[in-house]
């Protein structure tokens, strides 16, 4: 199946990730949606501005510095992004709950 071209908000993320010494792709920054480790694009700016908000570009540098190109994110980015993460996707981690605290 072939890709949609990214969002020009992926591109401009993954753009300051790489300014500042990290490695990201707009795949991994997807991925990183899909499992609720940052929020949807729409909460990425600043309110009436064009600047991605700072919380999400230090969650996206701390994902980027513990992941690889075409794997997940390694162990030590699982300690630190559990605690943000949203109700229901622990489900992805095969638990049964224990993150959300049901």
């Amino acid at each position: 199946m072939a890709r949609t071209k990214p969002s020009p908000t992926h591109l401009a993320l993954v753009q300051l990730i790489e300014a500042l010494g990290g490695t990201a792709t707009t795949t991994q920054v997807e991925r990183w949606q899909q499992n609720g480790w940052i929020p949807r694009t729409s909460a990425w700016r600043v309110s009436g501005s064009t600047r991605l908000r700072p919380e999400i570009l230090r969650r996206a540098l701390w994902l980027a510095s513990t992941a690889w190109a075409g794997r997940s994110i390694g162990w030590l980015g699982w300690v630190f992004t559990l605690p943000g993460m949203r109700m229901g996707s622990d489900r992805r981690l095969g638990g049964t709950g224990g993150v959300s605290g049901r």
